[in-house]
């Protein structure tokens, strides 16, 4: 049965753009998988998860990476702290440590959509769309019902149809067809280059959610 573990203190809302630093933050209701944290947790424990959730808020991302490699480091199962770090990581423009964390997270913890997610709007970030697009898929088929990762996949698309079309409109000033399909995508950072900076933002997965994984 699944069952939320614990719920943290943090409700914000997380983009990640290309022209600055992901900013990412953890969001309230956490509903971990059984087997990946304890079903209770001590006072001190919440005290001191709480205080790792308020530094991610504030962007303490220095403060928290701290405490949170210590919690890796002794709990390598604790999902939450994985993501946490990675989050923390991230944060703190460290960009190829964060795709390693949740890269290992895909492989430990294949059933959490939100470590698929993130490497997406990392991958975004770059401008890596068809490492982004295989992600979101792959989010999407662990987890069908969630809503950002279907969203997220849709403007990935979208972006893709748009190099498409610029690179036919280049090889073809005079095609009309491409232009005017460019044209009708939606305004969305990075399609309409003319107008909008080249940029590419996806929102970012702030919890981690998911049913247990089935035991071999």
């Amino acid at each position: 049965m699944n069952r939320p573990l614990r719920q943290t203190a943090a409700t914000l809302a997380c983009l990640l753009a290309m022209s600055a630093a992901p900013a990412f933050a953890q969001t309230a209701g956490f509903a971990l998988p059984a087997d990946l944290m304890p079903s209770t947790q001590q006072a001190p424990q919440v005290a001191r998860q709480k205080r790792i959730d308020d530094a991610l808020a504030k962007k303490q991302y220095t403060e928290a990476l701290a405490e949170l490699d210590k919690d890796v480091a002794s709990q390598p199962r604790n999902a939450q702290a994985r993501f946490q770090r990675g989050v923390a990581l991230a944060g703190l423009g460290r960009a190829d440590d964060a795709i390693v964390a949740f890269s290992q997270m895909t492989q430990d913890f294949p059933e959490l959509p939100e470590p698929y997610i993130n490497l997406a709007a990392l991958y975004a970030e770059r401008g890596e769309l068809l490492r982004a697009r295989d992600s979101l898929i792959m989010a999407n088929r662990v987890a069908p019902e969630n809503a950002l990762a279907q969203s997220n996949l849709g403007d990935v698309y979208v972006r893709l149809a748009a190099q498409s079309y610029q690179s036919a409109i280049k090889l073809n000033p005079k095609n009309a067809a491409a232009r005017a399909r460019l044209d009708a995508l939606p305004d969305l950072p990075g399609v309409h280059p003319a107008s909008k900076p080249a940029t590419t933002t996806l929102p970012a997965a702030s919890g981690v959610s998911a049913k247990p994984a089935k035991r071999q």
